[in-house]
């Protein structure tokens, strides 16, 4: 085996006894092994700076515990960049980010925080497209404006786009800042038919969502909500179909209350009276339209 040599008399001759290393002693009379004095050398964790970092052996005010140690000074590390590499980060934009007549909200302050985003290197944005919003005034009449200026403003400033389209309600009522309830003439067709809307045993109803049991009934002037729902889809689809696969890489589609394919647990009207205490759920199962589906399954 090659043997250690001794550090040159030169450096031994700088460091000072207390930084030293201690002269090892011999084991079982084998001669001692003499281990090689090391410089260690730091990198600067302080992000876009253009001073050095100190060495290793200095204190966080510039002194160093021992006088003559220090490495050669390494640059700040550069800005973060977007390499491909790791768990790519995306950030959920606020519910209201278009109005409900369809407007972008807060021009200015999205481009600042759009510009913000990618300088952090985040990967992109996740929008959810209300259909409430979109096809809020009638069937087949679709306003993407909104949409089509957050996906071209992400573009610009090379962020890919998360897409949620998003089927159900959100907020407690009109009062609510984040209020977009279901397409207005949907919720004219519930008014008419009731069982459009979730029921619970005492004929209380829910109209987060069109009832699960009406999926495949030509309920909505003509059409299924299946129907309206693969429409709705499609008019996305040719919308967006420069941006497909480059700028919107992911499209997420919400069924069911909260966009969760499930039932909901209690009434509209406790929705709106949120601040009451908690009280136990009821089934949401009672409608018509429910009925129908489940003697469809099972009988």
């Amino acid at each position: 085996m090659e043997a250690i040599a001794a550090p040159p008399s030169s450096v031994a001759a700088v460091v000072p006894a207390a930084c030293a290393w201690p002269a090892p002693a011999s084991v079982s009379g084998l001669p001692a092994l003499r281990l090689p004095f090391r410089r260690h050398r730091s990198v600067s964790s302080r992000l876009y700076s253009s001073k050095s970092s100190s060495g290793a052996d200095e204190s966080l005010d510039g002194s160093s515990s021992c006088p003559g140690i220090g490495g050669t000074l390494h640059p700040a590390l550069p800005p973060p960049t977007r390499s491909g590499r790791g768990v790519p980060v995306f950030v959920t934009l606020p519910a209201d980010s278009v109005t409900p007549s369809g407007r972008m909200t807060r021009r200015k302050t999205m481009g600042a925080s759009f510009m913000a985003l990618a300088a952090a290197g985040v990967e992109g944005i996740t929008v959810e497209c209300w259909w409430g919003i979109v096809e809020r005034e009638a069937p087949g009449v679709y306003d993407w404006g909104g949409y089509m200026d957050l996906v071209m403003m992400a573009r610009r400033y090379g962020l890919k786009v998360r897409a949620i389209i998003a089927f159900h309600q959100v907020g407690t009522g009109p009062g609510d800042p984040c209020w977009i309830p279901l397409p207005q003439w949907v919720l004219k067709e519930m008014d008419k038919e009731p069982d459009l809307a979730f029921s619970d045993r005492f004929g209380r109803r829910n109209k987060e969502y069109i009832s699960l049991g009406c999926d495949v009934l030509p309920v909505l002037r003509g059409r299924s909500p299946t129907q309206a729902y693969s429409d709705f889809m499609r008019s996305f689809r040719d919308t967006f179909k420069d941006f497909l696969g480059v700028v919107v890489t992911e499209i997420q589609v919400g069924l069911g209350p909260a966009g969760e394919l499930t039932y909901p647990f209690c009434p509209t009207e406790k929705l709106i009276r949120a601040s009451t205490a908690a009280e136990l759920g009821e089934f949401q199962c009672y409608d018509k339209g429910y009925g129908f589906v489940m003697t469809y399954l099972f009988y």
